[in-house]
C-alpha cells in the first residue's frame, strides 16, 4: 500500500504510514476470492470456446462474459470488495488531510498530468 501512495504523494512520514497501517488492518483479504473468481471466468470462457454454440447464442454468451466478468462472483466477495473500497476512500481522505505542502504540490502536479492525458485521449477519440 505504501508504494502506491508514495508514487502519488512522494515519501511518506511516520504519521502517514501509521494511518495507512491502521486502515489497512480493517480491510478484507480478498485475494483467494479473486483468484477463484478469475478461475471460474477462465473455465466459462474456455468452455464457451470449446462448445462454440451456434449464433446468436455464442455472441450473446461471449458478450456477457466480456461485459460482466464478475457476474459469477460470490456475493460475499462482492460485499468485501465494496467494504474495502469504502475503507480505502476513507483512508485516502484522511491521508490527504495530513499531507505536507510538498506532498500536496506533488499530488496536484500528478492530477494535472492525468487530466492532460485524459484530455489528449478524448481528443484522439473524436
Amino acid at each position: 500500500a505504501f508504494k502506491g501512495f508514495k508514487r502519488v504523494f512522494g515519501r511518506l512520514n511516520d504519521e502517514q504510514k501509521t494511518l495507512i497501517r491502521s486502515y489497512m488492518a480493517n480491510m478484507h483479504d480478498v485475494s483467494e476470492y479473486w483468484i477463484e473468481s478469475r478461475r471460474r471466468w477462465q473455465v466459462d470462457f474456455r468452455n464457451l470456446m470449446i462448445e462454440r454454440p451456434p449464433e446468436p447464442e455464442f455472441s450473446e454468451q461471449l458478450t456477457a462474459l466480456m461485459i460482466d466478468p464478475n457476474r459469477t462472483d460470490d456475493p460475499g466477495y462482492r460485499d468485501k470488495v465494496e467494504e474495502n473500497k469504502r475503507v480505502f476512500m476513507e483512508m485516502t481522505v484522511a491521508l490527504v488531510g495530513i499531507l505536507t505542502d510538498k506532498q500536496r504540490e506533488r499530488f496536484s502536479d500528478r492530477m494535472k498530468s492525468f487530466a492532460r492525458d485524459f484530455e489528449t485521449l478524448s481528443i484522439q477519440e473524436s
